[in-house]
């Protein structure tokens, strides 16, 4: 399932994405990557809370996990930087 749904990602089929992502965790709630992948797509449409929500819920699964902490900070970054753009 992740090679096919990493695929629908980069190809912009987010909600298709999204779907088999969701159904990972559902699955497996110990899947530390399918949260960081769940993450990035709602990073990806630009929903950050949303996403920051979910590598929150990587690392609490797997505290080593450097992709979901440097997409973490990623999204709290680019949340700062909209956040900025709303009030200008």
């Amino acid at each position: 399932m992740g090679s096919i749904t990493l695929c629908l990602a980069r190809a912009g089929k987010l909600d298709d994405a999204l779907k088999y992502f969701k159904e990972s965790v559902r699955i497996s709630s110990s899947f530390a990557e399918g949260y960081n992948n769940i993450g990035m797509v709602y990073m990806q449409k630009g929903l950050y809370r949303e996403s920051i929500k979910y590598f929150k819920k990587a690392l609490e699964i797997k505290p080593d996990f450097l992709d979901a902490r440097y997409n973490l900070l990623l999204a709290l970054d680019k949340m700062k930087k909209s956040s900025k753009n709303t009030f200008k």
